[in-house]
């Protein structure tokens, strides 16, 4: 008699290594605190841990010589895969993942970039919404300065600076006061700009002749394209507040729209630049 014996052989399928992989965004970017979302993109069998984890570059040789290399921290995404990374500067990405297979890691070098780039304004006189190196006149005077916690750019503007820059935007004109080594009709926005150099001379610091005010242009993040100063120019938030000197011609200025009135009229002093109305 022939007894035929079949032998079944269960298996658990195969077991595949893992392999980590990731992506992030944004990469770059600023300014600080800035958060990032993660995206696992690790394969393999039976993946059961996962750390993160990061390190921030040294900006100078003395944080190098005071910090150990393999200094990682681990840190956790939240329920959105995201993570605010605290401070400005270029950190490495570290992703360990851990399997059946046995574990495998990734680093990502320099790969998140938290900071500021100043560096691609237009021109040198297109202010209002760029960071021309004389935007406000005289910059030995009140220069603009550069805020890199926060990415913004801070100075003192005046009526008659807005509306230079307006007319040389308008006719085509570009540079300190339109004309020199660049195009346009050398007198056509004179006026504004002797109005701008005078604001800017007799109001240092707003201590002579208050004709200016403070205002904070960008962010210009790792990363931004630059100004595109003739489409968005002049912009709403450029207006003087309450209790700005300013040339009665430009009341329109104010961000009430006028000045302080007397008996039914603009009420009108006179300083070291000329007649002037004070904005409501």
């Amino acid at each position: 008699m022939l007894v035929v014996v079949v032998i079944f052989i269960f298996t658990s399928g195969c077991t595949h290594a893992p392999i980590a992989a990731f992506e992030a965004k944004p990469t770059q970017g600023g300014p600080a605190p800035m958060t990032v979302t993660f995206t696992d993109k690790s394969s393999g069998s039976g993946i059961t841990t996962k750390v993160w984890q990061y390190k921030l570059n040294p900006e100078s040789i003395w944080t190098t010589l005071s910090q150990n290399s393999n200094d990682w921290t681990t840190f956790s995404l939240d329920r959105y895969s995201s993570y605010k990374f605290e401070k400005a500067g270029s950190y490495d990405i570290k992703l360990i993942v851990t399997g059946k297979g046995g574990s495998d890691e990734i680093i990502k070098t320099k790969y998140i970039n938290i900071g500021c780039d100043f560096s691609k304004r237009e021109g040198s006189e297109t202010c209002f919404g760029g960071i021309g190196s004389n935007c406000d006149g005289i910059a030995i005077f009140a220069p603009f300065k550069k805020n890199e916690d926060t990415c913004k750019v801070n100075g003192w503007i005046s009526a008659g600076s807005i509306l230079h820059d307006k007319c040389c935007l308008d006719t085509n004109n570009k540079g300190w006061f339109c004309p020199g080594p660049y195009q346009g009709d050398p007198n056509l926005c004179s006026k504004q700009w002797d109005e701008a150099r005078s604001n800017t001379l007799n109001s240092i610091g707003n201590i002579i002749s208050p004709r200016q005010w403070k205002y904070a242009f960008g962010p210009y993040p790792l990363g931004n394209s630059g100004d595109k100063i003739p489409n968005n120019f002049p912009a709403n938030e450029l207006k003087a507040p309450a209790g700005t000197h300013i040339n009665p011609e430009y009341q329109y200025l104010c961000q009430s729209g006028k000045c302080i009135e007397e008996d039914g009229k603009i009420k009108q002093s006179i300083d070291t630049s000329g007649w002037y109305c004070v904005c409501e």
